[in-house]
């Protein structure tokens, strides 16, 4: 019996010590098909939780046993399975004449490229991640056929111009509609949000493509998707960017002191009156007065342009952290941004996190959350459109032989009529400081409904809160900028609030029948209820030295004014794609939007699209063609036509100082 026993023993001894020796270390290069190491790649265990990710040369290791089959996936790319053999070494080729090339073609689904039939545009976000501008949007300019970009101030952070494919509207918002991970947001408040979070952005530009967003689609759509986490080790990344800005380079020169007196003579002697020169001329004073008056004024000679312009500063840091395992991925990243403009007090400092999760329940069932929460705080000076009282224009159109400090230090007094205008002191008397704190986010659950193959069930909950503050004053020196009498002052006090909910639910089929068709099909409706708050307090008559309105020179005034709105959009909508043999494609699509900012008999409304595509380059006479098929990777004809519409207001104002609109 104990001889037995001692067998057994040792027999299971050496299948524990023959299992371990079969586990060993294997080591490869993953590249696409030009022969280039893929940076980042995740290499997996099938079915465990065990992986690794490949170094900047593509290069990885991992310890598996002889029969374990490992997982090659890289985004962007299908993934590879291979089991280990006798070999240690196993490099694999991701086939870049694979590449899905898949595009987020709605807030509700993404497709393939080669199968959409709607005109778009993918920006590559690596490249955006180089340049040093606060304001997203800003950041677009020169990155798509179609798209306009014009920077509306030169501030930190302020937001831009943007058009796609021109004006589609005439009495309401010319912007286009923003959607981050599904939630719609404003152009105004990229100045809270790190672009270098976002991992896709795509361009909707015709009606094929924006139809499916009915009354918020005529201007076309920008569709941002946040990076998430990829299977492997934890990457961690630290990026830090400094840099220097200034304004360019005038192509013709100011007049100094020495020569706009002279001009001003000229004017004089040609019966014209023009400037101090033109005024004292004029004075009736004997020539030796004059001449001596004009003298003083040769001995200053400001050059505005110094005073008013400098060298702007950018800082920015930001580390991310992100990885995961088959069952759950994760991305979190924080940024600090500070940046000075080339206007002097004009500043902007940014704080952002962002938190992306998603977990695989079953393999079924799979929970994500994408949220991200920032601040930001400006310095902004008061900009009131192409007169003396803006800054940016005074600094071409003040004289030189005017100073804004008088001999002993103090400022200069402002003399409208004699054209001696102290707007330097303008800009350290007339101050507003904007602040803002920003979340938007979205939770949801797909879920892959059992035995019908394809058919994919997804709910999302988002929320888009905004909150702005802002201070603004005029201290009773400083000169008239916003129609008050002199030596009043002003003081603005505002708050405003903006929530939007968001709930859409999607019942989405994919589905492959043989080698040649594929359809894509996609159900769903959706909920958004926005609650506006604006609340501003208006003071007028300042004591210099208090920060609330008192009685100054016997002008005293308050005005307090509230505004609140709420409105709501439900709709109902459904997209159909046909592709055959990749060539011949076929897009319907339709929907219905019921919105409180209709008339009460037009509650509702109704849109949709239709449209084919013909991929050329995939026919085989294309292929035969050599000049073509060598030079024109994608060569594809397309006709659409559809409708959308556009139920968001104008968001022009009237005053700089109205800082939401």
């Amino acid at each position: 019996m104990k001889q037995k026993i001692l067998s057994l023993l040792l027999f299971g001894l050496l299948g524990i010590t023959t299992a371990l020796a079969q586990e060993r270390e294997i080591t490869g290069k993953v590249t696409d098909n030009t022969g280039a190491g893929l940076p980042g790649a995740a290499v997996i265990i099938e079915n465990t939780t065990t992986g690794t990710s490949t170094d900047d040369n593509g290069m990885y290791k991992i310890k598996a046993s002889t029969g374990t089959v490992l997982v090659f996936t890289m985004v962007g790319y299908p993934e590879k399975k291979v089991t280990v053999g006798a070999s240690n070494v196993i490099d694999i080729t991701l086939e870049e004449g694979k590449y899905l090339d898949e595009v987020q073609v709605s807030s509700y689904r993404a497709m393939e490229r080669e199968k959409f039939v709607g005109a778009i545009t993918t920006i590559n976000t690596k490249v955006m991640e180089q340049v040093p501008i606060a304001s997203f949007d800003q950041v677009l300019q020169g990155r798509a056929a179609g798209l306009m970009v014009s920077a509306s101030s030169g501030r930190p952070g302020a937001p831009a111009n943007v058009r796609i494919r021109g004006v589609g509207t005439i009495s309401s918002s010319t912007e286009p509609l923003y959607v981050l991970d599904g939630v719609p947001i404003a152009a105004q408040d990229f100045a809270t949000l790190n672009p270098n979070d976002f991992e896709t952005i795509n361009v909707l530009k015709d009606a094929s493509a924006t139809s499916v967003y009915g009354s918020r689609g005529a201007n076309g759509v920008i569709l941002i998707t946040t990076k998430k986490g990829k299977v492997g080790a934890t990457k961690v990344t630290y990026r830090a960017q400094y840099g220097v800005s200034t304004r360019t380079t005038n192509r013709f020169g100011m007049m100094n002191t020495a020569e706009k007196i002279r001009f001003e003579r000229l004017l004089f002697d040609q019966g014209t009156t023009y400037g101090k020169v033109g005024n004292i001329l004029n004075s009736g004073g004997t020539p030796e007065e004059n001449e001596a008056e004009i003298a003083k004024l040769a001995t200053v000679n400001t050059d505005w342009t110094k005073l008013i312009f400098r060298a702007g500063q950018q800082e920015s840091h930001e580390l991310n952290f992100s990885g995961g395992s088959e069952k759950v991925r994760f991305y979190v990243a924080g940024n600090f941004r500070r940046e000075e403009g080339i206007v002097i007090l004009t500043n902007l400092d940014r704080y952002t996190l962002r938190t992306n999760l998603e977990f695989s329940a079953t393999q079924k069932l799979k929970v994500g959350v994408n949220a991200t929460v920032g601040t930001n705080k400006e310095s902004q000076i008061l900009e009131t459109g192409n007169n003396l009282n803006n800054p940016v224009l005074y600094a071409f159109t003040g004289s030189p032989y005017n100073s804004p400090f008088n001999p002993d230090g103090s400022y200069s007094p402002n003399d409208v009529n004699d054209y001696e205008v102290n707007l330097y002191q303008a800009m350290h008397e007339s101050k507003r400081y904007p602040n803002q704190v920003k979340l938007v986010g979205n939770i949801y659950l797909e879920y892959e409904v059992p035995r019908i193959k394809g058919l994919i069930f997804k709910t999302t909950v988002g929320i888009d809160y905004t909150r702005d503050e802002q201070n603004s004053i005029i201290t009773p020196q400083s000169f008239n900028q916003g129609g008050l009498a002199l030596g009043s002052g002003r003081l603005i006090r505002g708050n405003f609030r903006e929530q939007s909910f968001i709930n859409y639910n999607t019942l989405r089929y994919n589905r492959n029948f043989g080698d040649r068709h594929t359809l894509s099909a996609i159900i769903g409706n959706e909920l958004i209820q926005r609650y506006y708050f604006q609340s501003q307090g208006v003071g007028f008559g300042l004591n210099p030295q208090l920060s609330f309105p008192v009685t100054t020179n016997g002008i005293t005034g308050t005005q307090l004014t509230n505004s609140e709105t709420r409105n709501a959009l439900a709709s109902y909508f459904l997209d159909i794609a046909y592709s055959l043999d990749n060539k011949y494609n076929l897009t319907v699509s339709g929907r219905r939007d019921g919105s409180s900012r209709f008339g009460l008999n037009k509650r509702f409304a109704y849109f949709y699209s239709i449209g084919a595509a013909w991929n050329m380059h995939n026919e085989a006479f294309y292929q035969n063609i050599t000049f073509l098929s060598n030079n024109v990777s994608s060569a594809n004809l397309r006709a659409s036509y559809g409708t959308s519409g556009n139920q968001e207001p104008s968001s022009n104002t009237s005053d700089g100082d109205n800082f939401r609109s």
